[in-house]
C-alpha cells in the first residue's frame, strides 16, 4: 500500500469539501509551474535527417555544370534550326529607308509579290523575320544571273530589312552591286549602293511603291 497519498485518499473518501480545497490547490501549483516554464523556451530538437541548405549553383566541370551546358547549347540549337535565316548583318548605312505603318510580316509579302511581278527571283523571304532577298539580276538582259559575273556595272541585288520603330515598321531597302568579282572575298564586303542615277535605284523604288506610293515616285518602268 505504499506510495498512496492517505490524506488525500481519506478526504475524497470521507469530506469532499476538503478533496475539493486540495485539488483546487493541486491545480494552482501546476498551473503556475506551467507559466514558469513558459518562460523559457524550449531547445529545438535535433532534426533526425540533414539540416536544409540553400541550393548552390554546381561547381563548373561537375556532372550538373555539364548537364546545365548540354541543356543550354540544345535549346540555342532548336532556336537556330527554326529560324535565322536573315543574316547577321544590316541593311547598309546609305540604304533607303521608309516608315510603313503595316506589320512586318505582311510587308515582306507584299514586297515578295512584287519583285516576282517584275521577274526578280527570290533567294531569302522571310516575313516573321523581316527579311527579303532577291537573286542577282541583270538589268541589261531582264533576267536572274549567277556567277560568273560580267558587266558588273549591270548586276544587281535587292535586300530589304523591316523591323518595328516606334508604332510603325520601318524598311530599308538597299540596291546593291559588285565592284568586283573575287569568290575568296565574302560577297558582302564587296557589295555597293548603286547610284542615285542607276537603273538599279529606278527598280529599286518601283518594287517600294507596292508598300508607300505616296513616298515613292519612280520613273516609267513596268513589268
Amino acid at each position: 500500500m505504499l506510495g498512496y497519498d492517505w490524506v488525500r485518499l481519506h478526504a475524497a473518501l470521507n469530506d469532499l469539501p476538503t478533496a475539493l480545497l486540495l485539488a483546487a490547490e493541486e491545480g494552482i501549483t501546476t498551473t503556475r509551474s506551467r507559466a514558469a516554464w513558459r518562460r523559457f523556451p524550449r531547445r529545438p530538437r535535433a532534426c533526425a535527417s540533414r539540416p536544409w541548405r540553400a541550393p548552390t549553383a554546381p561547381a563548373p566541370g561537375s556532372v550538373p555544370a555539364r548537364r546545365a551546358a548540354i541543356c543550354t547549347l540544345l535549346v540555342a540549337f532548336a532556336a537556330c534550326a527554326t529560324g535565322g535565316l536573315r543574316p547577321r548583318y544590316g541593311a547598309r548605312p546609305d540604304a533607303r529607308a521608309l516608315d510603313v505603318p503595316d506589320s512586318a510580316d505582311r510587308i515582306v509579302t507584299v514586297l515578295e509579290t512584287r519583285a516576282r511581278a517584275f521577274g526578280l527571283g527570290i533567294v531569302r523571304s522571310v516575313p516573321r523575320e523581316g527579311y527579303l532577298e532577291t537573286a542577282w539580276y541583270d538589268l541589261g538582259a531582264r533576267a536572274p544571273t549567277g556567277p560568273p559575273f560580267e558587266n558588273l556595272d549591270r548586276i544587281v541585288k535587292l535586300r530589304f530589312f523591316a523591323d518595328p520603330w516606334q508604332g510603325k515598321t520601318r524598311v530599308l531597302a538597299e540596291c546593291v552591286w559588285r565592284i568586283a568579282w573575287d569568290p575568296s572575298t565574302p560577297e558582302r564586303d564587296l557589295e555597293r549602293m548603286v547610284p542615285a542615277d542607276h537603273p538599279g535605284r529606278a527598280l529599286l523604288d518601283s518594287v517600294l511603291v507596292a508598300i508607300k506610293p505616296d513616298s515613292v515616285r519612280p520613273p516609267p518602268l513596268r513589268p
